[in-house]
């Protein structure tokens, strides 16, 4: 994994100089900044805690949310440009629930048992998504498309406790009364763990420009870019599929050296 991430920023870094030393009387350097929205469809880790919704009567889910970054980009021509971004994008979601399940037992001469399972679910999940994007940009003012790929590193970070309890009741058909429940036994799990991957995908993306452009100095962007990408965590042993694919649209601003 550490591999494949020093690869593809090697990889991105090499081609942002030799874009900028092959036109060197051209070059002209613009910082930004970034705020937008990102939705990415989350797909199988969602469908995933829907069933422990189901289970513990929890509202669990992972939503889209603001997303935030920052970029450098060397404009070669006064048409084409090259660009490197990082942002960052956090999603969070916990609850307590519980279930209770109550089964027969066993019963003797004059009473029927029954076991109760009673379990109860805290817990905080934060999914971090951080895109290294790449990408050629090209203008005809006001608007400008690109394309390019995108590196995104995505982590699952679970905290919590699963507690459970063994009771029992029992109804008497000496005196017609229920008795209980009595405690029998208990146990409590800690829920905390981690797992991460960085998963390659394109990016497309368009925008107009709303104030510079042209001339050097201050400039603002509305842009909006899709990106395609799918990363593979485990829970418990179990592969779960986080699809990281949606829009992304917002306004970012900088200056133009």
């Amino acid at each position: 994994m550490r591999k494949k991430i020093v690869g593809f920023m090697i990889a991105g870094v090499l081609v942002l100089v030799l874009g900028f030393i092959s036109t060197p009387a051209r070059a002209e350097i613009n910082l930004g900044l970034g705020g937008y929205y990102y939705a990415p469809g989350f797909g199988e880790i969602n469908d995933t805690l829907g069933d422990v919704n189901d289970y513990y009567g929890t509202d669990l889910e992972f939503k889209g949310g603001g997303m935030y970054g920052l970029w450098v980009g060397w404009d070669i021509t006064p048409r084409f440009g090259l660009r490197a971004e990082y942002d960052s994008f956090r999603s969070e979601t916990s609850g307590t629930g519980d279930h209770l399940d109550i089964n027969y037992w066993y019963s003797d001469y004059w009473r029927d048992y029954y076991l109760w399972y009673y379990e109860t679910l805290e817990t905080k999940i934060t999914l971090t998504i951080t895109p290294i994007i790449f990408s050629g940009i090209y203008r005809f003012p006001p608007f400008f498309v690109g394309g390019g790929m995108c590196l995104i590193p995505t982590k699952a970070e679970a905290s919590g406790i699963l507690t459970e309890d063994y009771y029992y009741d029992y109804y008497d058909y000496w005196y017609g009364e229920w008795y209980g429940p009595y405690w029998l036994e208990g146990y409590s799990y800690d829920l905390t763990e981690s797992d991460s991957d960085s998963p390659i995908g394109p990016v497309v993306l368009g925008g107009v420009e709303l104030v510079g452009g042209e001339n050097k100095g201050v400039f603002l962007n509305v842009e909006v870019r899709y990106i395609s990408a799918e990363a593979n965590l485990s829970v418990d042993g179990v592969d779960t599929k986080v699809d990281l694919s949606g829009f992304q649209a917002g306004v970012s601003g900088g200056f133009e050296f």
